[in-house]
């Protein structure tokens, strides 16, 4: 590779970070929406077969929230160094598998891998399995659970960091019966931070009480009672929300009717309404409202 052009390209991204480390905003209703719809896409990718299988995790979707976040960490220089740099150095994190089950566990490492939008990850995905299968790495029967447990991040060109971890067991599924299940969330967090390293989004979802799901796979697939917090850790505002007719169908992983309703500490009514095309929601929020695509849904 010519010397004197990775010179004039490391200097082009030197040149444009300042520029662009102002130009960083989220809109934390939005971003609480999005939490809502990760907490029902991680019960999809939970599986709830009769064998106990578990979905295959796609990490397109964190992808899609770190380039919607960070839209300015996607440049014309990052397509260049693309031609230029070779794909044995940056193996796509999509291509990463989870490991085979060994010591009840199955790993997804992260380390090194890279994303469509340009950044790096690094961290890993644990899912964590206990009962009848465990050493199958599957949930065949009632008491039977399974715990996701992410802890990763991805780093953008100019040095925006998007992190999600689990503050304590992650998200687990329990099987309650041949198509009974229930759902529990002991706090996931993500975070983005921009390359002054100014904290925008640092939001925890966690359940308050076990989300009671029906139905082993997405066609009879719904959720009957729970609740879902969702805490805005910069302005202190939690939302306590439970569900209504909320439903699946068999094209894809986040629900495609009802909704998850309820108030915040700051005295307003926080609604996230699904409808029929996968991964489009209302999210309300006092006399505020928008229609977003949820990033996890496919």
């Amino acid at each position: 590779m010519n010397k004197l052009l990775i010179l004039i390209i490391a200097i082009s991204i030197a040149s444009c970070k300042k520029a662009a480390d102002d130009m960083y905003s989220v809109d934390s209703t939005v971003e609480a929406g999005q939490q809502v719809g990760d907490a029902m896409a991680a019960i999809d990718e939970s599986g709830g077969a009769t064998n106990g299988a578990i979905a295959k995790l796609d990490l397109k979707a964190n992808e899609r929230a770190f380039a919607r976040l960070a839209p300015n960490e996607i440049s014309t220089t990052h397509s260049l160094l693309n031609h230029l740099v070779s794909k044995a150095e940056a193996v796509s994190c999509n291509a990463v598998n989870f490991s085979n089950c060994a010591s009840n566990q199955r790993v997804k490492n992260l380390d090194g891998c890279s994303t469509y939008a340009g950044g790096q990850m690094s961290g890993n995905i644990t899912l964590n399995f206990s009962g009848s299968g465990a050493s199958s790495c599957t949930i065949p029967a009632a008491s039977d659970v399974v715990s996701r447990v992410p802890n990763f991040s991805i780093t953008g060109l100019r040095g925006a960091t998007f992190s999600v971890s689990a503050t304590s067991t992650g998200q687990s599924l329990t099987r309650t019966g041949a198509t009974s299940f229930n759902f529990t969330n002991a706090g996931i967090r993500r975070s983005f931070v921009t390359p002054k390293g100014e904290t925008i989004l640092d939001i925890t979802t966690a359940t308050g009480s076990a989300i009671q799901v029906t139905g082993n796979n997405r066609a009879n697939r719904t959720v009957n009672g729970g609740s879902l917090i969702v805490t805005n850790n910069i302005s202190g505002v939690t939302c306590t929300l439970a569900p209504s007719s909320v439903q699946w169908t068999s094209g894809c992983n986040c629900p495609t009717a009802g909704e998850w309703s309820g108030s915040c500490s700051d005295s307003s009514q926080f609604t996230v309404a699904f409808g029929n095309s996968c991964g489009q929601a209302t999210v309300t929020k006092g006399s505020g409202s928008n229609t977003i695509i949820i990033d996890r849904c496919q």
